[in-house]
């Protein structure tokens, strides 16, 4: 406690060591969530990019196995097929698997910034007796958790 000459008491000026410390640690925890949370984020946005990725090459593939006459597309079965994944949506700037030449294809995985992950294709006969016939066409990209199923039948 501080006292005048004349007896009475005086506030003290500026802040006590205490009190900054609190306030920094509360200044901490809030810059820590924060910064917890941009990182789930991003971390979302990459896996939401890459399944998307995987989606619509599968869809693609897809797309041209349906377009085959049915003995075309009974030879497709256990076809296996690549698609080029990168990290993040600002990663890609139009880079595609068409045109790369292997050494290429290479540079860009051995960068860190692109993945190759595979696909897989299924066609399984449903067994229907005559001459109608039906298969079923499964597109797979099992490292992202992509699964199309589509019946092809016929008649």
């Amino acid at each position: 406690m501080h006292l005048k000459q004349d007896g009475c008491s005086k506030p003290p000026k500026g802040l006590t060591l205490i009190e900054v410390m609190i306030a920094t640690a509360i200044v901490g925890i809030m810059c820590t969530s924060v910064l917890t949370v941009m990182y789930k984020t991003e971390q979302t946005n990459r896996f939401c990019f890459q399944y998307t990725t995987a989606v619509r090459a599968a869809h693609q593939a897809m797309e041209i196995l349906q377009s085959e006459d049915l003995d075309t597309l009974r030879a497709q079965d256990g076809l296996t097929f690549a698609v080029l994944v990168a990290d993040s949506v600002e990663e890609t700037g139009g880079v595609t698997m068409d045109g790369l030449s292997g050494a290429d294809l290479d540079a860009l995985i051995a960068g860190g910034r692109y993945a190759l992950v595979q696909g897989t294709v299924s066609v399984t006969d449903l067994g229907w007796g005559g001459a109608d016939k039906a298969y079923q066409i499964t597109v797979a990209v099992p490292t992202l958790g992509v699964t199309l199923t589509a019946v092809r039948a016929r008649i």
